[in-house]
C-alpha cells in the first residue's frame, strides 16, 4: 500500500501478454489450464470471465473468472469496480490513492473522469485578473481527483505547475513532516501559479488533483496543449512589456 509498483514494468508485462489474456477470456482458457472460479470453493453454474484493468494503459492486467453462484451472491469481486463510462471491469487501488471517482451520480476510472472533468467548461479558470483574485480556498477545494500518481495526462492538457495540499488544514505542505496550518499560503500560491501561466499566454486553466497520498494530496494547474503558440507568444510579450513600464512609471496607453 505504502509504494506505487513498476508502471513501465506492467504496462510492458501486459502488452505482452495482451492478446493471451483476451483469448482465454473468450475460451476459459489460460497457458494451456481451464480457467476455475476465482473464490475456489462452493462453485456452482456457468463461469464467466472478466478481463480486468487499471487507468495506466488500456491493456487488460489480467483476468478474473466467477461462476454462476459467486456472481449472482457477491456481484463484483472485492478490490474491483465497473466503470459507468467505459464499461471496464477496473482494480480500485495499488496503493492509498483510489482509481476511481464519482461525477454527477455515475462511478468513473480516473481515465473517464479525467475526460469528463476536461470537457465540462465550468471547470475551467479564466486567467484574467479578476477571476484570479477570487480564488478562494472554497475553489482550490472544488478540484476533482481525476488523476492519479503516475497516470498518463490526457494529450488535451499539459501540466503548467503543481503543489502538495496537507489533506485536513489545507496547509501548503513544505517538507517531509512539515506542513502550514491554514491554506493561506496555498491559495496564494495556487493564484500566482494562475498568474505565470496567464503571462505565459494561457486564457485558462483547470484545477486537478493529480495525486492522493495518506495524508496529503498533489495539486496541479493544468492548461491546454494545444493555444496557439503564437498567439501565446505574442500574450505573453504583451504581458511582460505592460509590467515593465508599470514599473517604468509610464502609461502603457501612451505607448
Amino acid at each position: 500500500m505504502w509504494s506505487l509498483p513498476d508502471i513501465r514494468r506492467i504496462n510492458s508485462d501486459a502488452q505482452a501478454k495482451r492478446k493471451k489474456l483476451e483469448r482465454a477470456a473468450g475460451t476459459g482458457v489460460l497457458n494451456c489450464r481451464r480457467l476455475k472460479c476465482n473464490y475456489g470453493e462452493n462453485c456452482e453454474g456457468r463461469l464467466s470471465h472478466y478481463l480486468w484493468f487499471d487507468v495506466f494503459s488500456d491493456d487488460p492486467k489480467g483476468i478474473i473468472t466467477q461462476c454462476e453462484y459467486h456472481r449472482d451472491r457477491d456481484g463484483t469481486p472485492e478490490g474491483y469496480f465497473w466503470c459507468d463510462r467505459c464499461r471496464r471491469l477496473m482494480v480500485e487501488s495499488y496503493t492509498w490513492e483510489r482509481y476511481d471517482t464519482v461525477i454527477d451520480g455515475k462511478r468513473l476510472c480516473l481515465l473517464c473522469a479525467a475526460q469528463r472533468y476536461i470537457e465540462d467548461e465550468d471547470n475551467w479558470l479564466p486567467l484574467t485578473d479578476e477571476d484570479i483574485a477570487v480564488v478562494t480556498f472554497q475553489v482550490i477545494r472544488r478540484a476533482r481527483h481525476v488523476l492519479g500518481v503516475g497516470m498518463r495526462v490526457p494529450t488535451q492538457i499539459l501540466l503548467f505547475n503543481s503543489l502538495t495540499l496537507e489533506n485536513s488544514t489545507g496547509g501548503l505542505v513544505r517538507g517531509f513532516s512539515s506542513a502550514d496550518p491554514t491554506p493561506a499560503a496555498a491559495i496564494e500560491s495556487i493564484q500566482q501559479i494562475l498568474r505565470n501561466a496567464r503571462d505565459a499566454g494561457h486564457t485558462r486553466a483547470l484545477l486537478i488533483i493529480d495525486g492522493a497520498y495518506q495524508f496529503a494530496v498533489s495539486v496541479g494547474v493544468y492548461v491546454l496543449a494545444n493555444e496557439d503558440k503564437k498567439q501565446c507568444s505574442g500574450a505573453a510579450e504583451i504581458a511582460t512589456r505592460l509590467q515593465q513600464r508599470s514599473k517604468n512609471g509610464s502609461n502603457p496607453a501612451e505607448n
